[in-house]
């Protein structure tokens, strides 16, 4: 798949790369944008990317393609960071105060709890949630 372009800001003032004015009238850009092409199509490029990124993000649901990316990063990482990176994810996105949560079947919530609380962690352990 060759390296990954793709990366989330994770500073104070998290504004996205691509600026498509007020929400009503990102729709009808968003809309122009994804006529031509599937949205996969799309998602491989940095642009592609960006754009639905920022749609998420204008929709209060960005956390999604935090996610993403972090477990595709995860996939990506050396062994010895892997178990780090992981916990990240965890804490991120399922912990008590995660800042971008996802939801998720209770069933997979708690599979995710005992692979953290047993510090049985690995590359594919958020697979099923990712998909």
């Amino acid at each position: 798949m060759g390296s990954w372009w793709a990366s989330i800001k994770e500073d104070d003032d998290d504004k996205s790369r691509i600026d498509f004015g007020d929400k009503e009238a990102l729709r009808p850009k968003v809309l122009d944008f994804f006529q031509n092409q599937s949205l996969s199509d799309h998602l491989k490029d940095s642009e592609g990317w960006n754009a639905f990124h920022e749609f998420l993000e204008s929709e209060y649901c960005g956390e999604n393609t935090r996610f993403w990316l972090a477990v595709h990063n995860l996939q990506q990482a050396s062994d010895s960071n892997m178990a780090a990176k992981a916990s990240e994810i965890y804490e991120a996105h399922f912990g008590s105060s995660a800042p971008y949560e996802i939801n998720l079947p209770t069933t997979l919530l708690k599979q995710l709890k005992q692979l953290v609380d047993s510090k049985n962690y690995s590359k594919d352990m958020f697979n099923e949630a990712q998909v």
